[in-house]
């Protein structure tokens, strides 16, 4: 996962921090450490619900922390897509803001398949 990323460059990294050989947190120190991809948004989607680990990977500097059994596919997708929004208007990177229109839509479409 963390030479994918490395590698790929990611607008927005999703991250469990329950996985099979490198657990999340590493991962997400990793990133954090990395000055080519320690700017890239990183969501926590987890279903550790333990204040010593939300408080952890606040520390490193998620965007936010979500624990899965608390919400909905719908309602994650409406927050990845936010995140990505606001994530692509702040970016100074022109790649990143020309997908701008692309996120304002897939979000208007969440929002009106959640109503």
């Amino acid at each position: 996962g963390l030479n994918l990323i490395i590698k790929m460059k990611p607008d927005l990294i999703l991250l469990d921090l329950i996985l099979p050989k490198m657990d999340g947190f590493t991962i997400l120190d990793n990133v954090k450490k990395n000055p080519e991809v320690n700017n890239i948004p990183i969501i926590v989607l987890t279903n550790l619900d333990d204040d010593r680990y939300i408080q952890r990977v606040i520390g490193l500097g998620v965007t936010s922390y979500l624990i899965k059994s608390n919400y909905n596919s719908e309602e994650i997708s409406i927050i990845l897509a936010s995140v990505y929004l606001i994530a692509a208007a702040l970016s100074p990177s022109t790649e990143l803001c020309t997908k701008i229109p692309e996120a304002k839509a897939k979000l208007c479409v969440l929002s009106i398949v959640k109503s």
